[in-house]
């Protein structure tokens, strides 16, 4: 038994540390400041805390990390290597043999824009010598993927299909439990969750492939439908009611990755409802450090006053899932999407001009401490470009990653990598640091974990079958020609 004292004074003096639980005005000799935060038992659930949960879970969201650096490391060598060779490109020799003059100024910069097609011509040269060849349609040109990457975005989709039924299952068992479920159980299944959702931002790649794959084999199939005269009859009816919604929703997209995205929209919407009413009780409601399954330790304590930021954050991606569940409203974001890109290049290009122009103002005064009226305008103008370059590049990217959007992949694999090490220490940290407060060690092996252990060995048949998949569709591209 603790020794107790309702004197701070003699607290301060005696104790080396002490806490006060709840309203009352004990203060308590205990041995650590943990004690403080939580000194009440909570019951064993090995089938949400086990080792083989555990395991398991941050085991298949680590797996999709390092596949998604295969696309990663493909964005960061071909395709920004590519933009930024044809942003860089026009005055990238022109900057050091500029005249002092105004129209070569002009030149240069205006040069900036007008080089930009043949630069792109020349990068679509370099694409095709390093297997990114296009094939001849009668009205369109379809770009076949690398073997290497197409089999990384494939294996990305059907890592997420794994993880999303396992997301699901764990965040419905935790509504099953219902009251008897503890707060320390309630923040695993959180940071479970959590670590799925690395797997829900990745397959995004396989969504973008799928949708360029499926365009032509939808436009075949939509113009065979319309050569057809069906007859009026019920089954008619519906067949061609069930045709218009199938357009309306999933449009030139394969059906898996559409079906993909509702049940991502699904497993979000309940996991916001879950997140919500834990963060309220934890935070607003049950908490007692005295109560047994009310409390837990945790030494992570960005997440105290945070915790409804990041389900605003998750709100806000559920939002963006659900509204892309319509074939018109998802181009309509994609077509948006594309125009904040043009325009950060745009800006980009202007910094370059406004930094070439500012260079020419240098060269002009022949010294640097003698800018001038002229170079102290382009300077600042560079510079108030160059700020709102960066803003503009970092909110598209914060978008990109989070809900919607086309950036830099490899930051967000980066995001990836930090978001699943967060996660991951939670985990671990909940499971050390709690398990003198456990009634009994959470290490029997039952169906639960045995079943999430098993799920692992799916990764393999998934591997298989996109080597496959990606081995017969390079087949047909090259049949087709």
């Amino acid at each position: 038994m603790w020794e107790v004292t309702n004197n701070l004074t003699f607290a301060n003096e005696n104790f080396p540390y002490w806490c006060r639980f709840n309203a009352t005005r004990l203060y308590f000799n205990v041995t650590d400041l943990d004690f403080c935060i939580c000194n009440a038992t909570i019951a064993a659930d090995s089938d949400i805390a086990g080792v083989g949960v555990m395991t398991s879970i941050a085991g298949m969201a680590l797996c999709t990390i390092v596949v998604a650096l295969i696309p990663a490391y493909y964005d960061i060598t071909v395709a920004q290597k590519a933009r930024f060779r044809s942003l860089l490109w026009p005055c990238e020799d022109d900057a050091n043999t500029l005249s002092m003059d105004s129209i070569a100024r002009r030149d240069c910069i205006q040069e900036l824009e007008a080089n930009v097609n043949h630069q792109s011509q020349n990068e679509r040269a370099d694409r095709e010598s390093s297997n990114i060849q296009e094939s001849a349609g009668e009205s369109n040109v379809d770009q076949e993927q690398p073997r290497h990457l197409a089999l990384a975005e494939t294996l990305l989709g059907n890592l997420c299909d794994l993880q999303l039924f396992t997301a699901t299952a764990i965040v419905t068992a935790a509504f099953a439990q219902g009251a008897n479920l503890s707060f320390y159980h309630q923040s695993f299944v959180l940071n479970y969750w959590w670590l799925t959702l690395n797997s829900f931002w990745a397959s995004r790649q396989d969504e973008h492939w799928s949708s360029t794959q499926a365009q032509s084999q939808q436009k075949s199939t939509t113009t065979q439908g319309l050569e057809t005269d069906e007859k009026r009859t019920v089954a008619g009816n519906i067949k061609a009611l069930a045709s218009r919604t199938d357009m309306l929703l999933r449009g030139d997209e394969r059906f898996r990755s559409w079906f993909r995205r509702l049940l991502v929209f699904c497993c979000t919407a309940e996991f916001i409802v879950f997140a919500g009413l834990a963060i309220w009780k934890q935070d607003y409601g049950e908490w007692d450090a005295l109560g047994p399954g009310r409390c837990y330790i945790s030494h992570d304590k960005s997440t105290w006053q945070s915790d409804w930021f990041w389900l605003a954050g998750v709100c806000i991606y559920a939002l963006i899932r659900l509204v892309i569940l319509v074939s018109k409203t998802k181009i309509m974001l994609e077509a948006y999407s594309e125009n904040l890109q043009d325009t950060e290049d745009w800006l980009f290009r202007k910094c370059i001009g406004r930094w070439v122009d500012f260079r020419a103002q240098i060269q002009r005064r022949g010294e640097i401490r003698h800018w001038g009226r002229g170079a102290a305008a382009a300077f600042c103008c560079f510079l108030v470009l160059a700020l709102t370059t960066l803003i503009f590049s970092a909110l598209i990217q914060f978008a990109a990653i989070w809900s919607f959007g086309d950036g830099f992949y490899a930051l967000e694999v980066a995001f990836y990598i930090g978001m699943w090490a967060w996660s991951f220490y939670d985990i671990v940290d909940l499971k050390i640091s709690n398990q003198h407060l456990l009634t009994e060690p959470e290490t029997a092996w039952g169906f639960g974990q045995v079943l999430a252990v098993v799920l692992m060995g799916m990764i393999v048949f998934n591997l298989i079958d996109a080597f496959h998949g990606t081995k017969k569709t390079k087949a047909k591209v090259l049949g087709g020609r």
